[in-house]
């Protein structure tokens, strides 16, 4: 019997050991595929943040004049650890338009990943981009819809925004659907820290 069960457990190894080298040979043959079309995405996104754009063949055409130059800021956070953003500049002929700094934090469900638009002095948001996010179907995940992310564009960057059912304060944005408090407030929290980050580190980066 105690053989039996030593026969099973090898046989259970062996086919992790298959799997997992399975898995990873796919990681490796396809994790740069997977980045670059990462990459392409957030850059589809910048146009619309900076300029307004709808439509992806709109966005595509605009990408062809602008110049876009990734540039990273880390900030050493209390009580240890790192924080690193990504941070765009985004220019036209020589001329700074905005800056798209790339940012997350932890959603209702997981981890939500953002764009987020400033304007080139760091004073105005100017739009707000969803990348990666596992909300709630029909509820959280309504963060991506339109008439939630446009509520972020012209707002002050440094204001204190906050998610409400009922908003009626400057600094409040309307949740994206009823019961979907905590995903929107994460995007609020979100949009808060990464300006309170970044806004004082906008004058390095125009060198």
């Amino acid at each position: 019997m105690r053989l039996d069960y030593l026969k099973q457990a090898w046989l259970v190894l062996a086919l992790a050991l298959a799997f997992g080298g399975a898995l990873a040979a796919v990681q490796s043959a396809w994790g740069p595929k997977i980045e670059a079309n990462k990459r392409d995405f957030a850059q589809l996104k910048i146009p619309g943040i900076v300029l307004g754009t709808t439509g992806e063949a709109e966005a595509r055409e605009a990408l062809k004049s602008l110049k876009i130059d990734a540039r990273q800021i880390e900030l050493a956070q209390p009580g240890g650890g790192r924080t690193v953003y990504t941070v765009y500049r985004v220019a036209r002929a020589g001329e700074l338009l905005g800056w798209v700094v790339k940012a997350a934090g932890q959603g209702y469900a997981g981890k939500i990943e953002l764009l987020v638009g400033l304007d080139p002095p760091g004073a105005t948001l100017t739009g707000l981009a969803v990348l990666v996010q596992t909300e709630t179907p029909g509820l959280g995940n309504k963060i991506e819809m339109p008439a939630f992310r446009g509520q972020f564009r012209d707002r002050p960057a440094g204001l204190e925004l906050t998610a409400s059912p009922s908003p009626d304060a400057a600094n409040e944005v309307a949740v994206c659907t009823t019961g979907a408090t905590i995903s929107s407030q994460a995007v609020c929290d979100i949009v808060n820290r990464t300006v309170d980050d970044v806004k004082p580190k906008l004058d390095e980066l125009r060198k």
